[in-house]
């Protein structure tokens, strides 16, 4: 129903799609990093909630970024969240450049990858020891 009433081309939803199973994925491995840093459970819960609700706020994810101060607004859209959010909002309504994509791919991936990276390396090895 929102994309009738908003009136957007079907042809928009498998990318709108796509955009954001693969940013949500890269946004998901930043937290696994995390939580794998962390000297146990609680600790892991609490880093990561300290660091995903503000950036949840000020990415744009509680609050639209047009509705933010100008200063807010800019910060909002050089998070991670913020960064998916722009582009999703680009597939969506505009046509994103291919600077746009290539740019914010590779600003989510590369890190994405190597949270992804310190997350297997962390689970070859246990952190405490059982005895």
């Amino acid at each position: 129903i929102a994309w009738w009433r908003l009136d957007i081309d079907v042809m928009r939803i498998p990318g709108a799609l796509a955009w954001c199973a693969v940013s949500g994925m890269a946004l998901l491995t930043y937290f696994l990093a995390i939580q794998s840093l962390a000297r146990d459970q609680s600790a892991g819960a609490l880093i990561t909630n300290l660091i995903l609700f503000p950036a949840l706020m000020i990415g744009g994810s509680f609050f639209p970024l047009a509705a933010m101060p100008d200063w807010m607004e800019a910060i909002g859209r050089r998070t991670p969240n913020g960064m998916a959010l722009t582009l999703f909002e680009q597939i969506v309504f505009e046509q994103p450049t291919l600077n746009d994509f290539v740019v914010t791919s590779l600003t989510l991936g590369v890190p994405a990858v190597l949270a992804f990276l310190l997350c297997a390396s962390r689970l070859r090895r246990p952190p405490f020891s059982t005895s």
